[in-house]
């Protein structure tokens, strides 16, 4: 079960939903302070705004995340188009529940909604505060209302680039923000340290926002790179002496990636995100220097003889 809470100024009220050892209220509160990131873009925003959660959330319970929602603009229209893919890497790659808001995967855009048109009961009484531009119908296809309704009207507008910002258009489309989503999610879904493992904030300044995640007992690990800024070169080896100097690209934001990087000069452009793959024998989380850093929910570790997960390790 998930609560809705909205105690932004005091993120402990927030955390109270999670209830006790003793008495448990709900599996997670909705976490909505990603949805703030548009408001400071950056590496190290993003970073505080991730660490605020892990560090404030009850030992062992399970994270959540939100970047998207029928309250606020959407991702394409509050921070640009340029940045839908990297936003979408990090939801997916975080641990715990991803939570996407409709759309958002194919980087659908707010709608102009004039006075009359407007549906909002906040809207109505005060337009400046109407919400419908972010709650246009999702865009199937091509077709008449892109695919939502064979009605004559909608309640609300379509947007009036539904014809080539669509499910449709994007299905067989390999550099598509759908495509991406989907390869993402499949990775989440294969790679076990992307959704039961530590995750470890190891990097984060103007432009980037780096962590690894790594599960007890596996020696395959993930780099996740973001760049929420402007182009830069990172050299992580220098900061994390632990990591190798190679990795493995496995899923890039941007089309014709390398294949392998070095961790000592990590190029990336405005919006690319990475997901590197490498082994170690060095876990990040067991690193004191990373101790503050580093957390993981509902603690799980692999005995690889059999191929299995256990508790209690």
């Amino acid at each position: 079960m998930v609560t809705e809470s909205y105690d932004y100024e005091k993120i402990g009220r927030t955390m109270m939903y999670y209830g006790t050892s003793f008495v448990q209220e709900a599996n997670f509160p909705f976490n909505f302070y990603l949805l703030d990131l548009p408001e400071s873009l950056s590496g190290r925003a993003c970073y505080d705004l991730v660490k605020l959660w892990m560090s404030n959330m009850p030992k062992g319970y399970w994270p959540n995340w939100v970047v998207g929602n029928h309250d606020n603009p959407r991702i394409a229209s509050a921070v640009s188009r340029k940045y839908v893919n990297v936003i979408n890497m990090l939801l997916l790659t975080l641990p715990g529940t991803p939570t996407s808001y409709y759309g958002e995967e194919i980087g659908m855009e707010n709608i102009a909604v004039s006075e009359d048109q407007i549906q909002d009961p906040f809207g109505k009484f005060d337009p400046s505060e109407n919400r419908d531009p972010f709650r246009s119908p999702m865009q199937w296809d091509s077709s008449p209302n892109a695919g939502f309704s064979e009605a004559n009207k909608t309640w609300l507008p379509v947007h009036p680039e539904y014809q080539t910002c669509n499910v449709m258009m994007q299905r067989n489309d390999s550099s598509s923000p759908l495509a991406l989503y989907r390869t993402l999610t499949a990775l989440r879904e294969s790679e076990l340290p992307l959704h039961r493992g530590w995750v470890c904030l190891v990097w984060s300044d103007a432009d980037i926002f780096a962590y690894v995640r790594e599960l007890d007992g596996l020696s395959t690990a993930f780099l996740i790179v973001l760049n929420l800024g402007n182009g830069s070169i990172t050299d992580l080896t220098g900061v994390v002496p632990e990591l190798p100097r190679e990795a493995s690209v496995r899923v890039s934001t941007l089309s014709g990636s390398m294949k392998t990087m070095s961790l000592a000069a990590i190029k990336t452009e405005t919006g690319e995100g990475l997901v590197l793959e490498y082994h170690t024998r060095e876990p990040i989380h067991e690193v004191s220097r990373f101790r503050e850093n580093c957390f993981v929910s509902e603690k799980a570790c692999y005995f690889s003889a059999l191929g299995i997960l256990y508790k209690n390790c």
